[in-house]
Parts: C-alpha cells; sequence; structure tokens
C-alpha cells in the first residue's frame, strides 16, 4: 500500500494493515506509516469532537428563545440542557 492508499484507507483498513505489519521488524517503516496515519486521524477526530461540544451552546440552538432567554427543552434559562436534543438554528 502506498501513502496515498493509506491516506485514503478506511479506518478499518489501516487496523488491519497494522495487524498484519505485526511486530517484526521487516515492517518498521511501513508500520510506523500506518501509526502515523492513524494517530492524525486520531486527533483530527477528537478536534472535531471538540468543535462540535463547543458549537452546542444555548445561542445556536433552534429551541433556544434569545428574546425570552431560555431554552424550550432544558428547565431553565441555558442550564440542564438535553444536548442529544440540540439542533443548529436556521439562519
Amino acid at each position: 500500500m502506498t501513502k496515498e492508499e493509506l491516506k485514503k484507507a478506511t479506518g478499518q483498513e489501516l487496523i488491519e494493515q497494522r495487524d498484519y505489519c505485526g511486530v517484526d521488524g521487516y515492517y518498521g517503516d511501513y508500520l510506523d506509516n500506518v501509526n502515523a496515519e492513524m494517530l492524525k486521524r486520531f486527533n483530527r477526530l477528537a478536534e472535531l469532537e471538540a468543535q462540535i461540544e463547543k458549537m452546542k451552546n444555548c445561542a445556536n440552538c433552534k429551541n433556544y428563545n434569545g428574546n425570552e432567554g431560555f431554552c424550550i427543552l432544558g428547565s431553565g434559562y441555558g442550564y440542564n440542557c438535553k444536548l442529544e436534543k440540540w439542533e443548529i438554528k436556521e439562519k
């Protein structure tokens, strides 16, 4: 698998490639490339999850009444919000 193919591979394909390499020193460089690609993806995923959590604030939710200052899903003024029901406000 080339470096370009590694970048296009799914997560499961990367796991299979890493398992194929095992601990044999013969595949050391290739294993390093696979591990680096997996780490890059995991870091990107963590970054995206953090961005999503930042976006989930009451002011950006369609269930938030900015004029009244409360969320119709929560039990008060932006507190105890049910984030699983958070939806982005239409512009």
